[in-house]
C-alpha cells in the first residue's frame, strides 16, 4: 500500500467502525497517475479544496450538500435521478 493511501478510511456512524476504502484508493491512484494537482481540481470546480481532500480521505459522509456534489463529480456516487432536486438544494 501507499503510504499517502494509509489516510483513506470510512467511518460507519452505526458502529463507530473504520475500515480503508478500496474505491477512495483507487481514485487517489488515479488522480495521481494522471497528474491532477486536487487542490486545483477542487478550485477549477468551485469546491473548496479543503472538502474535496476531506472527501477523499473518507472524512464525509457525503450524504447532502457540497460534499454530495463533490463525490459525484467524481464519480463517487452516482448523480441524482431528479437533476432539479439537486438544484433546489443549492
Amino acid at each position: 500500500m501507499h503510504v499517502a493511501d494509509a489516510g483513506v478510511l470510512v467511518r460507519f456512524a452505526d458502529t463507530g467502525h473504520t475500515e480503508r476504502s478500496p474505491r477512495l484508493i483507487e481514485l487517489r491512484r488515479r488522480l495521481r497517475a494522471d497528474g491532477v494537482n486536487i487542490s486545483a481540481w477542487a478550485r477549477d470546480n468551485g469546491f473548496s479544496p479543503k472538502l474535496v481532500h476531506q472527501v477523499l480521505r473518507g472524512g464525509r459522509s457525503c450524504n447532502f450538500g457540497e460534499s454530495h456534489r463533490i463525490a459525484v463529480k467524481l464519480g463517487l456516487k452516482d448523480a441524482p435521478q431528479n437533476e432539479s432536486l439537486l438544484e433546489a438544494a443549492v
